[in-house]
C-alpha cells in the first residue's frame, strides 16, 4: 500500500515556484528579541525571590542548602526540602544570566 501510494505521489508532483516569497518572508521577520519581555522575566524572578525570602527566610533556606550538602556528603537521600531549595536555586541561577545576556545581544 505505501509503495502505490508513494509512487502515486511520485508521478504526478507539482513544483510550484514561489519566486523568492520565502526568502522574502524570512527576511522580513524581526531578527531582535524583545528587550520588554526580557526585561519582565528578570523582574518576575526578582519579585518571586523577593517574596520567597521574606516569607521562608534566608535562615530556613541555607539551612536547607546545609541539609542537602551534608545528606550528599554522607551518601543519604536528602530530605524533599532540601532539593526542592537547590533545583529553584539551580533554575534562577540558569535563567537570570540567560536573560541578562539576550537583552544585552538585543539592545
Amino acid at each position: 500500500m505505501d509503495e502505490h501510494l508513494h509512487s502515486l505521489f511520485k508521478t504526478n508532483k507539482i513544483d510550484l515556484s514561489d519566486n523568492g516569497f520565502s526568502e522574502r518572508v524570512a527576511a522580513s521577520l524581526p531578527h531582535k528579541t524583545w528587550v520588554f519581555s526580557q526585561l519582565l522575566l528578570m523582574l518576575c524572578i526578582a519579585i518571586g525571590l523577593g517574596i520567597c525570602v521574606y516569607m521562608v527566610g534566608v535562615h530556613t533556606i541555607l539551612g536547607n542548602l546545609a541539609t542537602l550538602i551534608a545528606y550528599v556528603c554522607r551518601l543519604q537521600m536528602p530530605p524533599l526540602s532540601a532539593v526542592a531549595t537547590y533545583l529553584i536555586g539551580m533554575a534562577v541561577a540558569a535563567v537570570v544570566p540567560w536573560s541578562v545576556l539576550n537583552v544585552r545581544l538585543a539592545a
